[in-house]
């Protein structure tokens, strides 16, 4: 999964990528940092104005949240990046054993195999 994973029920996405996964599977998963998406929302080249600023302030207050509320404060489709323990965490839970974390700047591959 590359690019989508965010803007899914992460969990739920999780567990149907394993279930149509061999017993020998492998996946990569690629998620965004939170880090790059605060830089382009409200870096130097974001959208100005008091509507936009309330509306990137409160998806950012649900991506926050998201990890502990386990459901999104935010309409869905909302971007939700969960830190990289938290991550692990959930592919195991689905039933993956995460073997190794690669760092691409401002996202980060996860790459799992079937528990």
């Amino acid at each position: 999964m590359i690019g989508s994973l965010q803007y899914t029920d992460i969990e739920k996405s999780l567990r149907e990528s394993r279930r149509v996964l061999t017993a020998s599977g492998r996946a990569i998963f690629l998620l965004g940092h939170l880090s790059g998406y605060v830089r382009h929302r409200f870096g130097p080249n974001a959208r100005r104005g008091l509507g936009a600023a309330a509306r990137e302030t409160r998806d950012l207050v649900g991506m926050l949240s998201y990890p502990w509320r386990e459901r999104r404060l935010t309409k869905p489709g909302s971007p939700v990046y969960p830190s990289r323990r938290r991550m692990v965490r959930y592919l195991e839970r689905a039933g993956f054993v995460c073997e190794r974390l690669r760092d691409l700047g401002d996202e980060t591959a996860y790459i799992a195999r079937v528990r």
